[in-house]
């Protein structure tokens, strides 16, 4: 496992189990400060490093141990808060915070790392560096109201060997830099930075022996991970944009402490690697070519994503409206998809993108998984099987050996994608193949796809982003697995019951999409209703006794329900049963639910034959990218329109509110107001 550390320039071998104490890497991130609702650009810079985390963990096998600092006292909170309100507001803020962080599945750290909790490390550190020589005071005459404290002496760290600027040299400004060439008269040189500051009347503080005050800002980290993390540290990671001046600031006071606390011989003399080995630095989000920022006011935050689903206003060119049916998923592989170092470009075309690819792959997954299923309960005996492994579906041929060696590779070649410093393509591509040659073999064969291969593919994908921390994707269950049994449902084995119910349930489901995959459009709605009695007949006597559905057709209760439903789809030429409950017939047919009706809007949105759609959902391009002709997306406004009466009458909507739904989503032209 490789890492591109920003010292060095250079990728850097991360360290193995056993390299350190118990085996875990030690790695420290930069966290919050917590004041506002975490942005789009902050999701990138997490989510980014928990790609990393899992890639260490899950495909490597090293355990890493996550320090994350927090910072809770600062100028932004205090002004932000107002009188006496700094500490409740910055409690509330990391709770959204990492409530934020949970919704996108990223990982919480090991150890969660406050700054007024480590109030004393802080003193003790600055009291080092004053001891050495690295720091010195500056009071409320010389620095004024504002400048008073305690300031970290460049200078003097480099006339006793630092280097002050490894990580950002074309950054760091000259010592007599400034407006003018000015160095500011509380300093000795235009680089000094605080790290102690007194306090002004009604701030937060802490009692030191320079006076009452509190951290500044680099110095946070440092005594934070010194204290918690020891002396040495695996992986340092934070957003591009702390890399100057944070880490710069950092860096140079946590080793003129090390070399300090060498000199008076509490450790051994360190070297230039001895504190932080690798420096790793996620690159920044972008939105109409600036970084995203709260200072820019150009910032999406992620709340805003992932209940809203909107992007800003349709107005915003670069920012329409869309909708996703993981938007968390969607932003982690809109992430994985492009280099973790590089800046990238955020638009709704990117986000929307990446969410169609995420369907596809997911769809994918069930797809194989009722495939499989339905294949493997074809070839069991029964309904004139002569035999329980039919050649028709269990057949070995070039497209199965393909399929294995697929499932076999791709494990270790997303691996090896994520060892060379996160290569994200890279494991997208190799993701990808692996699905395209799985929906190979699901159209060639028409949905009689040997379910062993074709199995293992969709298990190994599905595993693979699970691990990656995508969590719309289950992974598929066995059609191998033991036949569920419905009588364990029963009284006595209640509490598996919501257990049971789901598999029914989801197998229905996957029977269901399955047979509409067959034949013409009246074979298919034969077979559906075929199905749907299935359930009704054979399925809900047995799991739901106190429906009062009578007169079931089939007696074997404990026959497997993937047999059960795929008999179904074949008996499409019989008549089916009807039975009765409270003495009245069942209709075949379902009145229609709010929930089977999508809204127009959405109705092509998980459809993987497009890539792209419009501000009101109509697909433009295809899976390919290439564009749709006029007449195919007219087509499809047609089927759009369809829907917006179905999903209105699902809903009882009043000819006016339906008129008014069909101009929000450019249907018509705008209602005329009803007469009184």
């Amino acid at each position: 496992m490789k890492v591109f550390d920003t010292r060095s320039q250079r990728h850097v071998r991360v360290a193995g189990p056993g390299e350190r104490d118990g085996g875990a890497l030690v790695w420290y991130a930069c966290g919050p400060t917590v004041y506002d609702a975490a942005h789009l650009g902050h999701a990138r810079t997490y989510v980014s490093l928990d790609l990393l985390r899992r890639a260490t963990e899950a495909f490597h096998g090293i355990p890493v141990r996550l320090f994350m600092g927090v910072t809770d006292v600062d100028d932004k909170i205090i002004e932000r808060a107002g009188p006496g309100r700094s500490e409740s507001l910055a409690r509330e803020q990391e709770h959204a915070f990492f409530e934020t962080m949970a919704r996108l599945n990223v990982q919480a750290p090991t150890t969660l790392l406050r700054v007024t909790e480590h109030i004393q490390s802080v003193v003790s550190c600055v009291m080092e560096l004053e001891a050495a020589g690295f720091a010195y005071s500056v009071d409320s005459e010389a620095g004024g109201s504002g400048n008073s404290g305690v300031y970290f002496s460049v200078s003097s760290f480099e006339a006793a060997g630092g280097i002050y600027g490894h990580l950002a040299p074309s950054q760091v400004t000259s010592r007599e830099g400034g407006p003018g060439g000015r160095v500011p008269g509380w300093k000795r040189d235009a680089r000094d930075f605080a790290l102690w500051k007194l306090a002004k009347p009604g701030e937060p503080s802490w009692e030191s022996p320079w006076g009452a005050g509190r951290p500044g800002w680099h110095i946070e980290c440092s005594a934070m991970t010194l204290a918690a993390a020891g002396s040495r540290l695996d992986l340092h990671a934070g957003g591009s944009d702390l890399c100057f001046p944070h880490h710069v600031n950092e860096m140079a006071q946590s080793e003129a402490i090390l070399s300090a606390r060498a000199a008076s011989g509490n450790i051994e003399s360190p070297d230039e690697a001895t504190w932080v080995k690798v420096w790793c630095h996620p690159g920044p989000l972008l939105i109409q070519g600036r970084k995203m920022a709260k200072s820019l006011k150009n910032f999406i935050t992620v709340n805003d994503l992932l209940d809203a689903q909107g992007l800003g206003s349709p107005e915003q060119a670069p920012l329409r409206h869309v909708a996703l049916a993981d938007p968390a998923d969607a932003f982690r592989l809109f992430c994985l998809r492009h280099p973790y170092r590089s800046a990238v470009t955020f638009t709704s075309d990117s986000l929307t993108s990446a969410g169609a690819q995420m369907a596809r792959w997911s769809r994918f997954v069930r797809d194989a998984e009722a495939a499989a299923a339905v294949a493997w309960a074809k070839s069991l005996p029964g309904d004139g099987a002569s035999s329980a492994c039919k050649p028709s579906t269990l057949r070995w041929g070039e497209r199965e050996v393909a399929l294995a060696r697929a499932a076999e590779e791709l494990r270790a070649k997303v691996a090896a994608a994520l060892a060379d410093d996160l290569d994200g393509p890279a494991a997208v591509r190799e993701l990808a193949a692996a699905v395209d040659l799985g929906l190979g073999a699901l159209t060639a064969t028409e949905g009689n796809a040997n379910p062993f291969p074709l199995f293992s593919v969709a298990h190994e994908v599905a595993r693979t982003l699970k691990d990656l921390g995508f969590a719309s994707v289950a992974l598929p269950r066995s059609p191998f697995a033991p036949a569920v049994s419905l009588s364990d449902a029963g009284p006595s084995k209640s509490s598996a019951s919501a257990d049971v119910a789901e598999r029914i349930l989801s197998t229905f489901r996957d029977a269901v999409r399955t047979a509409t995959l067959e034949g013409d459009s009246s074979e298919a709605s034969a077979r559906v209703l075929a199905v749907c009695d299935a359930l009704r007949d054979e399925v809900c006597p047995d799991l739901l006794p106190h429906m009062d559905v009578r007169d079931k057709v089939v007696g074997d209760e404990s026959e497997p329900l993937r047999a059960i439903f795929a008999r179904a789809a074949g008996r499409v030429g019989a008549e089916p049963a009807s039975p009765v409950r409270g003495g009245r017939a069942l209709s075949s047919k379902r009145a229609t639910t709010t929930a089977d009706v999508l809204h127009p809007r959405q109705m092509f949105l998980n459809d993987s034959r497009f890539s792209h759609w419009d501000d009101f959902g109509v697909p433009t391009a295809d899976s390919d990218g290439s564009p749709l002709s006029r007449s195919q997306r007219n087509k499809l406004r047609s089927q759009q329109t369809k829907q917006l009466k179905r999903w209105a009458k699902a809903r009882n909507l009043t000819a006016q509110a339906q008129a008014e739904l069909a101009v929000s989503i450019g249907m018509s032209a705008k209602p005329k107001p009803p007469r009184h």
